[in-house]
């Protein structure tokens, strides 16, 4: 009986949804007009030409991120973190590939984020280093605006799906990173320093670097910034790029993270 009750009600309500929908048809058509006239205006058509090329990308990509925590002032490093190459997934909104008349350079407007962790410490003397499962991780998230410039080789040839692209652009957005860390980069601390020296040679043991280090607890977000490189191969929708970017954010202190990203994906385009 009950299962019967709500059959009625499920049908009388789609009856007057029918019903309602017959009776606000002349409102419908006059909602259609009203979008073509919006859509054949000066306004409309401008509008509609700067969203007429945007797509999305949607694949997957291998990726290796890194963290450095560095003194404002100074630049010296106090410690890094430092992820494992790892699968993501490649999810980024452009608002179309613009090109300077008939030229090959061009620009592009898009968003990208990403967010990643590391476990391990990149403890660097001279030119060696070596990383150190001591504990700790750093936990990191980009979500930014992406302007960039690139040129394409293979416009002119009448194959605009299959060409080598080079770009550079910026990152302007909201980055977060929080984790913990020993300050293994010190050099005032000297028997911290010389822990390090002694784990990157090889006779040292990453205890004594846990015992003579300090210890850092970090928890940041704010606005950040950066630069990004990258070279991509188009054939067809399908999309092969690699690339290098960087991070950086001011916090609190005279202190600043900067975080890095290499990545190699392969993805394909989907028009609006």
């Amino acid at each position: 009986m009950k299962k019967f009750v709500i059959a009625c009600l499920f049908l009388s309500n789609y009856a007057a949804a029918i019903s309602l929908s017959k009776d606000n048809e002349l409102h419908l058509e006059e909602c259609s007009v009203l979008l073509e006239q919006m859509s054949n205006s000066n306004c409309g058509q401008k509008t509609l030409h700067f969203f007429k090329d945007a797509y999305i990308k949607i694949g997957g990509s291998v990726a290796k991120r890194s963290m450095s925590f560095e003194e404002k002032r100074t630049t010296n490093k106090v410690f890094e973190m430092e992820g494992d190459y790892t699968p993501a997934p490649v999810f980024s909104i452009s608002l179309g590939d613009n090109y300077f008349k008939e030229s090959n350079f061009g620009y592009q407007l898009g968003f990208i984020f990403f967010r990643d962790s590391a476990y391990r410490q990149l403890i660097t003397r001279g030119q060696s280093d070596k990383t150190a499962d001591i504990a700790t991780y750093t936990k990191m998230q980009v979500v930014a605006f992406s302007p960039t410039m690139f040129y394409s080789f293979g416009r002119e040839d009448g194959t605009p799906n299959n060409n080598l692209t080079f770009g550079i652009g910026v990152n302007l957005g909201y980055s977060s990173v929080k984790g913990t860390a020993y300050l293994t980069e010190d050099e005032s601390n000297e028997a911290c320093f010389d822990a390090g020296t002694d784990f990157v040679n090889g006779n040292g043991l990453k205890q004594n670097i846990t015992q003579n280090c300090e210890f850092e607890d970090y928890d940041s977000d704010d606005l950040g910034w950066g630069v990004q490189l990258y070279v991509a191969y188009q054939y067809n929708n399908w999309l092969t790029e690699l690339s290098n970017s960087t991070s950086s954010q001011n916090s609190n202190g005279g202190y600043r993270f900067t975080t890095r990203e290499f990545s190699i994906g392969l993805s394909r385009k989907f028009g609006f």
